[in-house]
């Protein structure tokens, strides 16, 4: 048994220590970093991060965020994974550090992982430990800009290494694992990776059901029950990810995700990422930042990976699993160019599909290439054992073909790595060579990828502070870093913001309702607002989401101040000066530390708004659509009436023309009150409309309307009243009733398993 353990052990422990200099190699410490952090990651993910960890930490569930474009649904989102165990990591750490160990651990968990199923697809041990240490480079170092993403792919070869257990033998303990990694993923927080896994996953399954259809003794009824044993735990892995996937589905269907989007929403970020870019970057050895998706970098697995991913498909060309996994890879490659060049005919047909046009961003479709030419790779590498001229002149031909299109950097590396396949492949009486040509092998692949590990960032030193004030660009912003006290009953009045950070208000602005958000998945009216004002401000003054140049809007949505970039009072020279020097900070590595410029300031400006909660007489009604007109261009007495979706029965219009404001007495996540005394009508609180929200008017339910497109209205009688709204959303309860009837199932499975062994 020891004899079995240890080799075992030591190829684990060669993993780990591969993955933390990956991990230490890309995650420099300030000032040694290439480029700054993500936008996105310091300004959106990390302060929700740190919301939902104290949240957390004082035993709430976070179902509402208030503090983002007047209120959204926060659980819902996935970004977060609430329920994901690895974020349970924020109960006994800060944020900042429960990100880096999380990411970290994932980093290598993805590697153990890799290796065994390169192990079980009939690979030695150096092989798998090859194979394993390319997909933490290739597929999960990049992604440390978004943990979410970086979480659920982890779970990859998981998925496939249970499907390759299940195939060759029923158990339960595989049809749980295979489980639990399909919840995982789908609690992880980036359905669009999960989604992906199966693009490989099901034909792989297929392939897996169809040779054990072909195989000698294997009858029908076994290869039914083997799919009946794979759909079932899939389908209870999703079920045990209920309790998140039943909220994000009704967000979905509140949202533009129910329907097709957009060639600009699913290229929101702009970048193009050919088949020929993807090519270039896999013989170009240069530093990059190996992020899927973003261009420039991914495609890289190491020159020698390229040689030995030839040898592999050329050795193995027999076998359906190369096939399958280059027509899988190749279809992801071509379909990652999106709508953009001459593959837009083929995602045409691609968006069809069920999924095809759910996910923005196609260029992450790259990850299905990425893993099919680590795959060969490791076969290939797994060949050098077997000698023969084959994989010899395979290697030469792959050799050439990098010199003829790599860089000058790439020649070197084919001729080395050449040479080692070489001597790899040399019969002798001792095995010592070819196993030292093949340790240096592994290494020249890990020096090879480590040289072209740009040095991005440091997650091993969040810059939370850029999370914590008011920053342009990342630099903390000449001016008030407070605006007064906003206090825990949601303020008098919001703010917007048009180019200033942080998104949700973290810091300094913890305690102001906003209402811009930049949260991929809000309501449907808050898109379609968003899309009107664009259309309206060619300019592109819609910025972060929210039309903070409409003064009609700022009116209606209770804004009573806007922060925005001061104006510049320099001459060009000066202001150019000013540029070169953030230029020169951001790639020296200095955002992390707060520091002023000159010429960066925010300035506020006050406004005038309606109430956060008020009590209008009048009201029509009119569809979603037409009212979000009228909030932008103001042409409605919305200070008399209020705009509804559908008209409160039996309404009789109260005494008096004008708006009553009603005080709101207690502001918490999930539950706002307020206290009023007017002649009656409808109690207008400019919170987003939402289902899931109640309403009581003195303890008796009541109905809430969509106010003026995107808000809430109930009836209130005359005299003095209570209102109190709270979210208590049925998709969350209905979630958290299938995730526990999954868990029931899952611990059931042993008896199960008992059962059926009666009758094999």
């Amino acid at each position: 048994m020891r004899r079995r353990v240890w080799p075992e052990v030591a190829a684990l422990a060669a993993i780990q220590a591969a993955v933390l200099v990956l991990w230490y190699r890309f995650n420099q410490t300030p000032p040694a970093v290439g480029s700054v952090f993500p936008n996105d990651f310091v300004h959106y993910y990390y302060p929700l991060a740190e919301r939902v960890a104290g949240r957390l930490a004082h035993g709430e569930l976070p179902l509402w965020n208030p503090f983002s474009g007047c209120g959204l649904p926060l659980l819902a989102t996935t970004q977060v994974g609430v329920f994901y165990p690895g974020n349970w990591l924020w109960l006994v750490l800060p944020a900042d550090q429960a990100l880096v160990i999380l990411m970290a651990v994932e980093c290598s968990v993805g590697g153990f992982f890799a290796y065994g199923l390169f192990r079980v697809w009939g690979n030695d041990r150096f092989a798998a430990v090859l194979g394993a240490v390319l997909f933490v480079f290739a597929c999960l170092l990049g992604l440390a800009f978004w943990p979410p993403a970086l979480a659920t792919l982890t779970w990859l070869p998981w998925i496939l290494l249970c499907i390759e257990k299940l195939v060759r033998q029923v158990s339960w303990r595989w049809s749980a694992g295979l489980a639990v990694g399909v919840a995982m993923q789908a609690l992880a927080g980036f359905p669009q990776f999960l989604v992906y896994t199966f693009y490989l996953a099901g034909p792989f399954a297929a392939l897996r059901l169809v040779e054990l259809r072909r195989r000698a003794g294997a009858g029908r009824p076994r290869v039914a029950r083997v799919a009946m044993t794979l759909l079932a735990a899939v389908g209870l892995g999703a079920l045990l990810a209920g309790v998140q996937l039943v909220p994000t589905w009704e967000l979905v269907t509140q949202g533009v995700r129910s329907a097709k989007l957009t060639a600009e929403q699913q290229h929101y970020l702009g970048t193009q990422t050919t088949v020929g870019a993807f090519v270039q970057n896999a013989v170009d050895p240069g530093p990059k930042s190996i992020t899927i998706g973003l261009g420039a970098g991914c495609g890289y697995v190491g020159i020698a990976s390229l040689l030995l991913a030839a040898v592999g498909a050329v050795a193995r060309r027999r076998e359906p699993l190369v096939w399958v996994l280059a027509a899988v890879g190749a279809l992801g490659l071509v379909l990652s160019q999106g709508l953009q060049g001459w593959a837009s005919p083929f995602y045409d047909v691609y968006r069809s599909l069920p999924t095809g046009a759910m996910f923005r961003t196609p260029e992450r479709l790259q990850v299905l290439p990425l893993f099919a030419l680590i795959t060969l790779a490791t076969f290939g590498f797994a060949r050098l054992t077997a000698g023969g001229r084959q994989p010899l002149v395979t290697a030469a031909v792959a050799a050439v073909a990098v010199v003829a299109l790599g860089t000058s950097g790439a020649w070197w590396r084919a001729l080395i790595a050449f040479v080692l396949i070489v001597v790899a492949l040399r019969r002798a009486n001792s095995v010592w060579w070819p196993r030292a040509a093949r340790g240096l092998l592994i290494a020249v692949v890990v020096f090879d990828v480590l040289a072209a590990t740009e040095r991005t960032g440091s997650f091993r030193a969040p810059p939370t502070g850029w999370a914590r004030t008011f920053s342009l660009l990342g630099y903390s912003a000449v001016g008030p870093e407070r605006l007064g006290t906003g206090g825990r009953r949601g303020g008098a009045t919001r703010i917007a913001t048009v180019d200033v950070a942080p998104d949700l208000g973290a810091g300094p602005i913890a305690d102001y309702p906003r209402a811009g958000t930049t949260e991929p998945l809000p309501p449907r009216a808050w898109q379609q607002l968003a899309a009107k004002a664009a259309a309206l401000t060619p300019d592109g003054a819609l910025s972060r989401s929210v039309p903070a140049s409409f003064d009609s809007f700022q009116r209606v949505a209770s804004v009573g101040r806007v922060l925005r970039p001061a104006p510049i009072d320099a001459p060009a020279a000066e202001m150019a000066g000013n540029a070169a020097e953030i230029e020169r900070a951001m790639r020296a590595g200095e955002l992390p530390t707060r520091k002023r410029l000159p010429g960066l300031s925010i300035a506020i400006v006050e406004r005038d708004p309606l109430p956060r909660a008020y009590v209008v007489p009048r009201f029509e009604v009119m569809p979603t659509d037409d009212a979000l007109d009228l909030v932008l261009s103001g042409g409605f007495p919305f200070d008399e009436a209020v705009i509804l979706d559908t008209a409160p029965a039996s309404y009789r219009v109260p005494e008096g023309t004008g708006l009553v404001p009603a005080e709101i007495t207690a502001y918490d996540n999930e539950r706002v009150e307020l206290e009023l005394d007017s002649p009656g009508g409808m109690l207008v609180l400019t919170d987003t409309f939402y289902p899931g929200w109640h309403a009581s008017v003195d303890g008796k339910d009541t109905t809430i309307h969509r106010a003026n497109g995107l808000f809430r209205a109930v009836r209130v009688p005359a005299g003095r009243c209570r209102v109190v709204f709270e979210y208590s959303p049925a998709s969350v309860h209905l979630g958290a009733i299938l995730s526990a009837l999954a868990a029931l199932c899952l611990l059931g499975f042993p008896l199960l398993a008992r059962r059926s062994r009666k009758y094999d």
